[in-house]
């Protein structure tokens, strides 16, 4: 499945798609400038392995290696940010007709998840790479 980055009219980084379909519909809805993205990348950004330079930096939107020492997540702050992608996710889909597919199977992994199951707390880069880091690999988190 092509993944994508998603730019705003500048051209800048504004999330990663997981799938064309998604693509389209942010093309479509505003942002108007995509690239495909290799899955790597788009897991090395989503674990904050690599990252897209802002202004702060010098330069705008290069895809660069970041040094993110591990830290110790808890099951609050994965729960919390649960909360936050379900609560965007299910904001934007009730906004717009016809959203892509993932989104639901994504909202229904993303309520289904029994943290319950893990062990904390765990040693990550976030909560994102937490979960992946054990066995609960989630697509389109960076889109929301």
């Amino acid at each position: 499945m092509a993944k994508h980055i998603i730019k705003n009219s500048l051209g800048y980084f504004v999330g990663i798609c997981e799938d064309d379909e998604s693509k389209n519909f942010w093309v479509n809805n505003g942002y108007p400038q995509s690239e495909q993205i290799t899955d790597q990348v788009a897991n090395d950004i989503k674990k904050e392995v690599k990252e897209f330079t802002s202004v702060e930096q010098g330069s705008v939107n290069e895809l660069v290696d970041v040094n993110r020492p591990l830290v110790s997540v808890s099951k609050e702050n994965i729960q919390e940010n649960l909360n936050k992608v379900i609560s965007k996710m299910e904001e934007i889909i009730q906004k717009y007709e016809n959203t892509p597919a993932i989104w639901n199977t994504t909202l229904t992994t993303l309520k289904a998840i029994n943290l319950d199951n893990l062990s904390f707390p765990i040693e990550a880069r976030n909560w994102i790479d937490a979960l992946d880091n054990n066995g609960v690999s989630i697509s389109s988190l960076k889109e929301f």
